[in-house]
């Protein structure tokens, strides 16, 4: 038999350097990768975050979220699956809270402005009897990292609820 039984060193370690070249491009993919994927979850928890408040709010009648002086609602903690953790918000990784500002009555009303603490929201009255008035409400997300709100907001979305 003159038939070869194996590789000889040159075909081995040809092999071997492909091999490697191959791993090293991969290697080095790798981490923007992760940072894409790590990226598109947050994008993802950001939504489901936002669904989440938005239905709440738009199920809650607009007396019960306002009172003369506040927003009833407080700050709201999630975890990375976008589970409310506001009794453990140390386990938290976003943030959702209000914004303060003044909560105002137009169209000549003798009415004094409220404030609304942790709300963005501002009162439109309506000409149509027929369409109530909307209130926005601004709700900023933000990560948490070491315990503290990184700056600036991941997210910042306006709901508007309708008056009932």
């Amino acid at each position: 038999m003159s038939g070869r039984q194996g590789f000889n060193l040159v075909e081995v370690v040809l092999a071997m350097a492909v091999i490697g070249v191959a791993f090293t491009s991969l290697f080095g993919v790798m981490p923007v990768a992760l940072e894409n994927y790590r990226h598109s979850m947050n994008m993802a928890m950001q939504a489901n975050i936002l669904s989440q408040l938005s239905a709440e709010l738009t199920q809650t009648p607009t007396a019960k979220l306002f009172t003369s002086s506040s927003y009833i609602a407080p700050e709201r903690y999630f975890d990375d699956e976008g589970q409310d953790v506001t009794s453990t918000p140390a386990r938290a990784l976003f943030h959702a809270k209000f914004r303060e500002v003044q909560l105002t009555v137009s169209g000549g009303s003798s009415t004094p402005p409220v404030y609304a603490t942790q709300i963005t929201a501002t009162v439109f009255d309506s000409t149509d009897s027929a369409t109530s008035p909307l209130i926005p409400v601004t709700v900023d997300i933000y990560a948490i990292h070491g315990g503290v709100d990184v700056q600036p907001a991941l997210v910042t979305h306006t709901f508007y609820l309708s008056s009932y």
